[in-house]
């Protein structure tokens, strides 16, 4: 019998959909569970008889669908958020190192340059983008600080916890940054499930998975944890010995194919002391007075299998709406966000997450709306808390939903 603890998950990136890159090394994956699965719909035959028997039962159609759960950790899952936010990747790190001509402005909380052109740094330093600055002798220059206007010799940053300290342009400064926003861009992969401990090894592999949605879980107490859910197109049962031999070995680098990618190794995110800087607000300024019990976002892009007469499975993925949502609890210490849902009041969310080497992201939606909310006294010994829905909403002049930087440690 098999077990568990000898399941092995990988994937690989597809160039086209559905069709699984060879020669190409697939990449171990990390995982808590998964439920992938190849649904097969079936017909009952209408045919009357006159023993009351049925004559057949007719397949119909198949979709590969299912889920993969995880715990965060840096760098790990950065093709799957891509895919899930339709971005086209990642953006060209924003790369300022050691740069003596920048200096910190009070007046206007910016950043000045003679020579650096703020606006060709990388691909582009983007407003509403988070930066890591560093380098300055007073700490309030530095850290992470998010943009609102960029120009070639000037860079307005939000005020945020503390703001920008007059300071001449004396030292090696540095900038960095890299994010990704919601879009069009499909991404697919094909996804294998190894068991080894099975008499003949078997491998179920599933070819053009897109991510259908996704969520991320932020509690007081606990490890951040979430989910990739995925639909695709077909599902191949491969054997150590047999069908799609050639697939198999090439998932586990066998034969003369080369081996798997090994997974990372970052460390697992908590919500406790990996956390900082949660931020409510239509300026997405530091948010005082105000503490979090729990925090979920999901994304969701509607995704549908396209199906035609005479293929089983789907021959192509539909999209809809790119759906963001969430749900905070906050201790009821005072009315200020039950007024926003009240007053429908819109507002933006952010929020920093890390590990203990210091590889952080900042997940970000700059507009939200409040649809559900309730403060109740559910039972005597325990605290009241606001528990607060919202809905994501396409900001202004940003014209995006959601955004996620990330920040390698070094």
């Amino acid at each position: 019998m098999s077990d568990s603890n000898r399941t092995q998950m990988y994937y690989l990136p597809e160039v086209s959909w559905g069709v699984t890159p060879d020669p190409a090394a697939f990449t171990e994956m990390r995982f808590t569970s998964e439920s992938l699965s190849y649904g097969i719909q079936t017909k009952s035959s209408d045919e009357i008889r006159s023993d009351r028997q049925l004559s057949d039962l007719i397949l119909t159609g198949a979709e590969a669908t299912g889920g993969i759960n995880y715990e965060l950790s840096y760098g790990t899952y950065d093709p799957f958020l891509a895919a899930a936010l339709m971005s086209a990747g990642w953006s060209t790190p924003v790369v300022v190192a050691a740069a003596t001509d920048i200096a910190a402005v009070t007046l206007g909380n910016k950043y000045t340059s003679t020579s650096t052109d703020f606006a060709a740094v990388g691909a582009y330093i983007v407003p509403g983008q988070w930066l890591k600055v560093s380098g300055f002798a007073n700490a309030a220059n530095n850290g992470y600080k998010r943009v609102i206007s960029v120009a070639a010799g000037v860079l307005e940053v939000a005020v945020g916890e503390i703001a920008l300290v007059d300071a001449a342009a004396t030292l090696a400064i540095t900038m960095k940054g890299s994010r990704i926003r919601n879009g069009v861009t499909e991404s697919s992969f094909t996804l294998a499930r190894h068991h080894a401990d099975v008499g003949v090894e078997q491998m179920f592999i599933y070819t053009g998975m897109v991510v259908d949605s996704m969520d991320m879980k932020l509690a007081a107490g606990s490890i951040i944890t979430g989910a990739f859910n995925f639909k695709g197109k077909q599902e191949k049962l491969a054997q150590k010995t047999g069908a799609y031999l050639a697939l198999y070995e090439q998932v586990l680098g066998t034969g003369e194919k080369a081996g798997p990618v090994a997974a990372s190794t970052t460390q697992i995110i908590n919500a406790v002391s990996n956390v900082a800087n949660v931020i409510e607000g239509s300026s997405l300024d530091a948010m005082a007075g105000v503490y979090i019990n729990s925090l979920d976002v999901s994304i969701k892009n509607n995704a549908r299998g396209l199906t035609a007469v005479g293929s089983l499975g789907s021959v192509d993925m539909g999209y809809g709406r790119c759906d963001v949502t969430g749900n905070m609890k906050a201790y009821f210490i005072n009315n200020t966000l039950y007024d926003k849902y009240i007053n429908n009041a819109r507002s933006g969310l952010s929020f920093r997450i890390f590990d203990g080497a210091g590889n952080t992201y900042i997940v970000t939606i700059p507009t939200i709306e409040f649809n559900s909310a309730k403060v109740n006294a559910g039972g005597g010994n325990q605290d009241i808390t606001v528990d607060i829905g919202w809905t994501g909403l396409m900001h202004t002049t940003q014209l995006n939903t959601i955004q996620i930087d990330r920040f390698p440690a070094t």
